[in-house]
Parts: C-alpha cells; structure tokens; sequence
C-alpha cells in the first residue's frame, strides 16, 4: 500500500512541474512586466513600454520610445509617477537591437531624450509635470535595447546630468508598437 501512495505522489507532482513550464502548443505563459527608473534618490516602477515607427530618411529609421508606470494613452487622459522619453535613430545597416547613444553620430544613436515625474497625459502626449529633465541636461548615456521576435523587449540605460546625477533603469516584458 505505501508503494501505491508514494507511485501517486510521485506521479501527481511530475505532472504538476510539466505542466507549469508551458503548454503542449509551445506557447509559454505571459511574462511580468518588470523594471524600474531612479533618480536623484526617487524611485519608480516600469511596467510600460510604447515604440512608436516615427518614420525614415534615406539613411534609417526614427522610433519614439516610451517608459513608464502606467499605460501611455493614445486617447483621453493618464497619470503616472514616472515617464522616460527617447527619439531613436537607427542605420538601415543594423538590426533595432542594439547600444543607443546619447549625443553623437553612431548607427544606433539617441537623439532627445527626456526624464519626467509627476506626468498627466493626453492623447498620446506629455500635457503637464511636477519635474522635468531637458534634453539639454542630459549630457551623456546610452540605452540597450534586446527586441525579441516573441513580443517582448528587454531595456538597460543609463544616463548622466550636467550635474553628474544619473539615471538608472531597466525594464523586460511586453511593449506596445505604434
């Protein structure tokens, strides 16, 4: 009898592992959204992303990219604590995954960028802040940017004021493409 309860045990918690790794279709379970901005001793969670196709010269592409806590609204009006905002160019040569660089003439470079606290926003765009980090108070940094073909992006920067106080961040999950 103990054998026949410890075959059942067993049997029970084997199916339970493999069933939790994925399904039998290999579709795998939704990943968190996850990640996190700071500055100047304030910290936010990010669990939000737009990339939105800003168009292209004969040279590359241009993307707006942005970071944040809560959804970015396309329509109406949004609040969240934190909004990080980037204008991406991108060579023709290279693939969008790559190291973006702030200040400088690269094939993957940051053209704008802008830090934000306190944000309310409205159809699709910054309406008022409590704080705001110019693009001109910026004066170095970079960004990297591991776009995977299942949906999902993985964000690492790091940027530095003219005051030397950074901003640090990082997010992995899903995005929205506009």
């Amino acid at each position: 009898m103990k054998k026949i309860i410890l075959f059942l045990f067993l049997s029970i918690v084997s199916i339970s592992f493999s069933s939790c790794m994925r399904n039998d279709d290999d579709i795998y379970l939704p990943i968190q959204n996850s990640g996190r901005i700071s500055y100047d001793g304030a910290q936010f969670p990010l669990s939000y992303v737009v990339v939105t196709d800003m168009g292209e010269d004969r040279q590359g592409f241009y993307y707006d990219i942005q970071i944040s806590e809560s959804p970015f609204p396309r329509y109406g009006q949004g609040y969240t604590r934190a909004l990080l905002y980037a204008r991406l160019y991108q060579d023709r040569s290279v693939p969008f995954s790559g190291i973006y660089l702030a200040g400088g003439n690269t094939s993957h470079q940051i053209d704008v960028i802008s830090y934000y606290e306190g944000v309310t926003m409205f159809n699709g765009a910054v309406d008022q802040f409590d704080f705001k980090l110019y693009d001109d108070q910026i004066k170095s940094g970079r960004m990297r940017i591991d776009q995977f073909e299942t949906g999902i992006i993985s964000l690492d920067f790091e940027f530095m004021d003219v005051d030397n106080y950074p901003v640090l961040g990082n997010y992995r999950g899903t995005f929205e493409y506009r």
